[in-house]
């Protein structure tokens, strides 16, 4: 086909046609800008009322701690003065349980002559203890039967003695003992 228009005819039509869609890509932009600035503007309102719910939340929280606070202290209070007497009766020792136990532990044919007790006897501090037994096969069971007693840490012979016996327990031992602090309570 013969196209019988001119040159400068067929310029301006090819520049109408890019025209019409660059203005078309234009319309699309500027609709996508528009539809952007919708969904921030959008989310931009529903975070801001999140936001106000929140700040009202915390504002009520905040209400409800403060009746509470008191009640908070006076627990507080009552935790460190449990905590102070947890650890006075973790130092507390039952003498009763300890002679008795000690007494138990005791083997036939022995007697315990003296044994000093102070607050000090029970941080780990050697104390003397003097007995008498009547054979020296029963002053080595008593030290043997005194450390598998459970209330000694260590039991250490320290040495026996025929001169200085009692009636009936001519051998005088003496022993030297760390106590247990755990095995008495």
């Amino acid at each position: 086909m013969i196209n019988l228009l001119s040159d400068e005819r067929k310029d301006q039509i090819r520049a109408a046609r890019v025209n019409v869609i660059l203005t078309r890509y234009i319309a699309i932009i500027v609709m996508a800008v528009l539809f952007l600035i919708a969904v921030l503007y959008v989310s931009y309102t529903v975070l801001e009322k999140t936001k106000t719910s929140s700040d009202a939340i915390i504002q009520n929280n905040d209400v409800k701690a403060n009746v509470y606070s008191g009640a908070k202290t006076q627990l507080d209070t009552l935790s460190s003065k449990l905590s102070q007497g947890k650890a006075v009766l973790d130092q507390d020792v039952s003498y009763a349980h300890l002679l008795t136990t000690l007494g138990q532990s005791m083997p036939e044919g022995t007697i315990l002559d003296s044994l000093d007790l102070t607050d000090t006897s029970f941080n780990g501090a050697p104390v003397e203890m003097k007995a008498y037994a009547k054979t020296n096969e029963e002053a080595q069971a008593l030290q043997t039967r005194l450390q598998s007693s459970g209330l000694f840490l260590s039991v250490a012979l320290k040495g026996t003695d025929t001169a200085n016996g009692a009636d009936g327990y001519p051998i005088s031992v003496t022993l030297s003992v760390v106590f247990n602090r755990a095995g008495i309570k």
